[in-house]
């Protein structure tokens, strides 16, 4: 199954704000896609893994976003969501390249080898996911 498709991609709803980051949008988001800061802002554009600066994610948007200049609000490493669907229970999930804009999915469905590995998170059941937000460096 090629990552992009993954029908895995977190689908998030009823989430509390309390120990979420709120920030500004630099583009279009949509909620359950992987986004890092831009360095010197608090402004956040959606994460992918094809260089080591974009491969540094900050969280997962919780809210989608139309464009630029938009609130966002983000779920950051150390954050357990819940009322998700579509996990497998006790499975990594890592971030995408380029093609794949946010996506998190499978190590084995990453579509590209040389990306930077950043482990999302783990799901903890098949409804609950614990985000570590890891960028190893490593290069697959």
């Amino acid at each position: 199954m090629a990552f992009a498709a993954m029908a895995t991609t977190l689908k998030v709803s009823g989430i509390s704000t309390t120990g979420l980051i709120q920030g500004i949008s630099t583009e279009a988001i949509d909620a359950g896609h992987s986004v890092r800061l831009v360095s010197g802002s608090n402004r956040y554009e959606i994460a992918n893994s094809d260089a080591t600066g974009t491969a540094d994610m900050a969280g997962v948007a919780l809210n989608s976003t139309l464009g630029a200049d938009q609130p966002v609000f983000i779920a950051p490493p150390g954050f357990t969501l819940t009322t998700l669907s579509g996990l497998v229970a006790g499975t990594a999930y890592f971030l995408g390249g380029a093609a794949d804009q946010g996506d998190i999915g499978l190590f084995a469905d990453l579509a590209t080898p040389n990306y930077f590995t950043t482990i999302v998170g783990i799901a903890l059941t098949t409804t609950t996911f614990y985000i570590i937000g890891y960028a190893t460096g490593a290069v697959q």
